[in-house]
């Protein structure tokens, strides 16, 4: 399935992966910041714009990301390619933005935002002849899509 495209990619990146989350998140953010449209900015998503945003690259160095990865290399790898990676992914999954959950983190049904649609993406990074599938999820504000 991940045929459709995938980017090669070196897991060589700038980051320095020792720093805590704070200063590793502050790295992130600043690096982003520097290479602009390079990082920042519109991607194509099936004729659609999706607005890669600093706040997203962030949350791309959020220990809680990181822990679901592979290994922290390659997740913060994909921060170089993420415009890439999301033009050549496919949606697989659309709901509502849940806003309330239970105590045990369950979301309550029912309740949501009605502003705004979760689209959960697909896609995929090869590094060293490995495929690795990438999950992106990007929120859509009326009218407005942002990564």
């Amino acid at each position: 399935m991940w045929a459709a495209y995938n980017p090669y990619f070196h897991t060589l990146h700038p980051f320095n992966e020792t720093l805590g989350p704070k200063d590793l998140k502050k790295q992130v953010k600043n690096y982003a910041i520097s290479q602009g449209e390079a990082i920042l900015g519109d991607a194509d998503f099936n004729g659609e714009k999706i607005n890669v945003s600093i706040t997203a690259i962030c949350e791309m160095a959020d220990p809680k990301s990181i822990k679901n990865s592979v290994s922290k290399e390659i997740h913060l790898g994909t921060i170089l390619k993420i415009k890439d990676i999301i033009s050549n992914s496919i949606e697989v999954e659309v709901h509502p933005d849940y806003i309330e959950r239970d105590e045990n983190g369950k979301r309550i049904v029912g309740k949501y935002n009605p502003n705004s649609l979760i689209h959960r993406l697909c896609g995929a990074v090869i590094v060293d002849d490995v495929p690795y599938p990438v999950r992106i999820l990007v929120k859509e504000f009326r009218g407005v899509s942002s990564g």
